[in-house]
């Protein structure tokens, strides 16, 4: 299977390469204005970074789909010529990739933001202000900035399970469509409408479990009730790529 998401990877390179070469850019526009002292670039290039990094993520997992959606219509890619491997490592290996590039992606940017804000901070001293504002916070909750920093981390973990669910979901709901409407035009049509009644059912029953801490007063406790969710996401995260993988194996003709 990993070997599976190292050619996933591969074969996507280019637009990873796109991808990343472009925040890089802005990350240089970034750094010249910093170093120039210009507080109008630096807010305008730092905007640009935030709103071309969200772009990208979400586009990371577009592209999965699309993928996955493409190579299953067309009858192409390594669904063809990679047999025999087995339905349930095609489908785990495109979402592992799509893990990982996303693990990276979130990573880097953990990074460059807070080299950015040490320098944003360090050329701009009155900025330091946000930096006192998340020790003001830390301090009121017992605790102290280092752990405030923990629990973003654990609720940008909790993102990328979410975001492996959507993923695992939206192929599901494909492979349920390709079952079914076979040779039917618009059977994207019903794959969206199938994914999005999926996705209402998830979020509903997410909606019904329980806090650990119904008013946490500790980080701890604030990052205690986030794991019941995490496990409730693998648990879909397994059910869709069984079901998707039985389907590909019984009813769908690659």
């Amino acid at each position: 299977m990993f070997k599976l998401s190292k050619y996933e990877i591969r074969k996507n390179i280019l637009g990873l390469v796109i991808m990343f070469g472009a925040i890089a850019g802005l990350e240089i526009y970034f750094l010249i204005s910093a170093f120039l002292e210009n507080a109008r670039h630096t807010t305008i290039s730092s905007s640009f970074l935030i709103m071309s990094s969200v772009i990208a993520y979400f586009g990371v997992l577009i592209y999965g789909v699309a993928s996955y959606s493409k190579e299953l219509n067309r009858k192409t890619g390594y669904m063809t010529f990679m047999t025999p491997v087995s339905s349930f490592s095609i489908i785990g290996s495109k979402l592992i990739s799509t893990l990982i590039v996303g693990i990276f992606f979130v990573a880097l940017l953990g990074i460059l933001a807070m080299i950015d804000m040490a320098i944003v901070e360090n050329v701009f001293p009155q900025t330091k202000v946000f930096s006192d504002f998340i020790d003001a916070i830390a301090r009121s909750f017992g605790s102290n900035a280092g752990k405030i920093w923990i629990s973003v981390g654990i609720g940008i973990f909790s993102m990328l399970i979410e975001s492996f669910a959507i993923v695992a979901i939206a192929y599901m709901s494909i492979t349920l469509t390709a079952t079914i409407f076979q040779n039917k035009k618009w059977k994207g049509l019903v794959s969206v409408l199938i994914f999005i009644l999926i996705m209402i059912a998830v979020v509903k029953l997410a909606g019904l479990i329980p806090d650990i801490y119904t008013t946490p007063v500790k980080w701890s406790q604030a990052i205690i009730n986030v794991i019941p969710l995490i496990i409730y996401m693998l648990v879909v995260d397994s059910a869709c790529i069984f079901v998707s993988g039985r389907l590909l194996d019984k009813k769908v003709s690659l």
